[in-house]
C-alpha cells in the first residue's frame, strides 16, 4: 500500500473524509443515537497477517497471551432517531480469515467498505457513526496493515512488517520491533513511535500535519533521511542542522550507518531520540 501524503492531498483527504462523516447540524429532527457492542476469538495460529480497514474509529492493536485472535468492537451511531436504528443495522463489523490472512473491516451489509461514508453522506444527511476496533493477536502474525479514514491507531508489543496510515488522526506504536519494509503515514496527525529496527530494512514515516518522533535502543544503526516543510528537526541520537530556519533537512548516519529511515513532514518537527 503506497501513499505519498503532501498537505495539498491532506486538504483533499480532510474535505473528502468530513464530507462523510460530519453532517449538516439542524435542528428540525429527533435525535437519537445506538451503541452497539461485540467480538469474537478466533484461533491464529495458522495467521500470518492482519489487515483492518476502518472508515472512522480508532484501531488499538495489542499482543494475545496465547494463539488466538481476540476481536472487539463498539459501534456508535447518532443522529436522526428516524434513521439511527436503520444504519446501526446496515454496517456490519466483519471477521474473517481468508487463507493466511485475517480481515477485519466495517462494511454495509451488500459488502461496500470503501465508499462506506460516502454512503452514509448520500443517503443519511444527520447521521454521526464511529466504529472503534480492539484486537488482540499473537507475535507470529508477520505483517500488520491498518488503514483508517478518520482515528486514531495505536499498537504496543509487536514484532511485525509494518504497513499503517490514518487519514485524519494519530498513531503510536509502543515496544515495537520492525521487521523488513515498514510505512507509517498520517494525513493530518502526529505520529510517536517507540521500537527496534534490527530487524528492518527500510522505515519510512510521513505525517502531512503534524508531528513525528522515533524513539530508538542508543545504540541503534541507521541511516537517516530527514525533511520538515515547516518545522525543526532535532533528537539525541542525531546532530541537527543549526542553519535550519522555516523547514529543515537532514541526513545523517547513526552509530556508523545501517537501515534506511525516512521521516517526512510537511507541517511539523521531526524528534529521532
Amino acid at each position: 500500500m503506497k501513499r505519498i501524503i503532501s498537505v495539498f492531498a491532506v486538504l483533499a483527504i480532510i474535505t473528502t473524509l468530513f464530507a462523510g462523516c460530519q453532517y449538516n447540524f439542524n435542528t428540525d429532527f429527533s435525535f437519537g443515537n445506538s451503541s452497539q457492542t461485540g467480538g469474537t476469538t478466533i484461533d491464529a495460529s495458522q495467521l500470518e497477517e492482519l489487515e483492518v480497514n476502518v472508515g472512522v474509529g480508532n484501531v488499538t492493536i495489542l499482543k494475545s497471551s496465547d494463539q488466538s485472535a481476540e476481536i472487539k468492537y463498539n459501534k456508535r451511531i447518532r443522529g436522526d432517531s428516524e434513521y439511527v436504528k436503520e444504519v446501526a443495522d446496515n454496517i456490519q463489523i466483519v471477521t474473517e480469515a481468508v487463507g493466511d490472512k485475517l480481515v477485519v473491516e466495517v462494511r454495509t451489509n451488500d459488502g461496500d467498505s470503501e465508499n462506506l461514508w460516502q454512503w452514509l453522506s448520500k443517503k443519511y444527511g444527520n447521521i454521526n457513526v464511529s466504529v472503534d476496533i480492539d484486537i488482540k493477536i499473537p507475535d507470529s502474525i508477520e505483517v500488520i496493515d491498518v488503514n483508517v479514514g478518520v482515528g486514531d491507531i495505536s499498537i504496543n508489543g509487536l514484532q511485525s512488517k509494518y504497513d499503517v496510515a490514518s487519514g485524519v488522526g494519530s498513531v503510536k506504536m509502543k515496544n515495537a520491533s520492525m521487521k523488513d519494509k515498514c510505512v507509517i503515514t498520517t494525513g493530518t496527525g502526529d505520529i510517536d513511535i517507540d521500537c527496534e529496527i534490527e530487524d528492518a530494512d527500510r522505515i519510512s514515516v510521513q505525517s502531512g500535519v503534524g508531528s513525528i518522533i522515533v524513539r530508538l535502543p542508543k545504540d541503534a544503526q541507521f541511516d537517516l533521511d530527514a525533511t520538515a516543510g515547516v518545522g525543526k528537526i532535532k533528537g539525541n541520537l542525531i546532530t541537527p542542522n543549526k542553519d535550519a530556519f522555516v523547514g529543515d533537512t537532514l541526513k545523517q548516519s547513526v552509530n556508523g550507518g545501517g537501515i534506511n529511515l525516512e521521516a517526512t513532514t510537511g507541517t511539523g518537527g521531526i524528534t529521532i531520540n
